[in-house]
């Protein structure tokens, strides 16, 4: 299940000036645009920032750190400089909002907004909103974990199950990068693929090492290729 609703600012190519916003559903979703518009820009964000949502989907506790008004590492994905995700054009934070419909509920997480500040865009806040109204929620309770899913914040409990089920999708999803030129082919991971080097030695220790499963994978994967080309297994 996916229904969102997501705002970003001020992340790469996206300054705040000209926020992108889009919704994300469940089937099919195509990105149109000319080159260097920055649909590379967005697949980058959900891959780097997986970690983040996945904090959400995974009841962690961040939730618990956010309404105690602290920030959150959450180990950005492939980035060696955690400066590079920032829009170069300004010094103000980067921000990511998610907005999901929610039942009639009060104690609904409604949305989240990130807060990723420029001196250390490792580290993020939140400011969550609860029920259809999104209401803010009160920061400085104890933010206590009461249940699954569920905490306690200064002016009532806090339900965060129905926000999770909705994010969960973006934290399991197989990102593949685009290919464009020869320095995608490098010894090193392209987002969740092994690819040049990498791939070959891969390749070469499920075919070849010891673990059968491993062994079996490859042939099945041969067999399909040959079939697919119209040859013999």
């Amino acid at each position: 299940m996916l229904d969102l609703q997501l705002t970003i600012k001020n992340f790469r190519c996206f300054a705040d000036a000209n926020p992108v916003q889009f919704t994300l559903k469940s089937g099919a979703i195509a990105l149109l645009g000319s080159n260097n518009s920055g649909k590379s820009s967005l697949l980058r964000m959900f891959f780097e920032l997986r970690g983040l949502l996945g904090s959400i989907a995974n009841d962690s506790g961040w939730i618990q750190t956010w309404l105690r008004g602290h920030n959150v590492g959450y180990g950005l994905a492939g980035v060696p400089d955690p400066q590079a995700i920032l829009n170069d054009r300004n010094d103000r934070p980067m921000l990511l909002r998610i907005d999901s419909p929610l039942p009639m509920d009060q104690r609904a997480i409604s949305s989240i907004e990130f807060v990723f500040p420029r001196e250390g865009p490792e580290y993020a806040s939140a400011i969550l909103y609860r029920g259809p109204e999104q209401v803010e929620v009160h920061v400085g309770g104890d933010g206590a974990r009461i249940g699954s899913f569920r905490y306690r914040a200064e002016d009532g409990e806090l339900d965060a199950s129905h926000f999770a089920t909705h994010t969960r999708p973006l934290m399991n999803t197989l990102y593949i990068g685009p290919f464009r030129n020869i320095l995608n082919q490098s010894k090193a991971p392209y987002y969740d693929l092994n690819v040049g080097t990498d791939f070959v030695t891969t390749w070469d220790s499920w075919k070849n090492g010891h673990n059968r499963a491993h062994n079996r994978a490859i042939k099945d994967v041969e067999s399909a290729i040959a079939r697919l080309f119209g040859f013999s297994p």
